[in-house]
């Protein structure tokens, strides 16, 4: 993270935290309307998975100023696919 630039610093942490809060809080509404049989449970999970989900796994792996390494290429992209 040394050679980002201050703007990429702040936007990757921000990102990647709010990808951890969104993922927590999709797999539970994922778990809980799946069990319960809840349908506003299972259609905020679908919700959250296409238009939070996505755009943020895009920035990581499409963003060229960011220097992945090849393990993390192939992470965001199996996220990528399976989301």
């Amino acid at each position: 993270i040394g050679k980002l630039g201050h703007l990429s610093k702040y936007l990757s942490i921000t990102v990647f935290t709010l990808l951890t809060v969104i993922e927590s809080v999709r797999l539970y509404l994922g778990h809980y309307g799946n069990l319960s049989c809840r349908v506003p449970e299972l259609a905020g999970f679908l919700m959250l998975t296409t238009l939070m989900q996505m755009p943020l796994v895009t920035f990581f792996l499409f963003n060229p100023y960011l220097e992945n390494t090849p393990t993390e290429i192939i992470l965001h992209a199996g996220l990528w696919i399976i989301t």
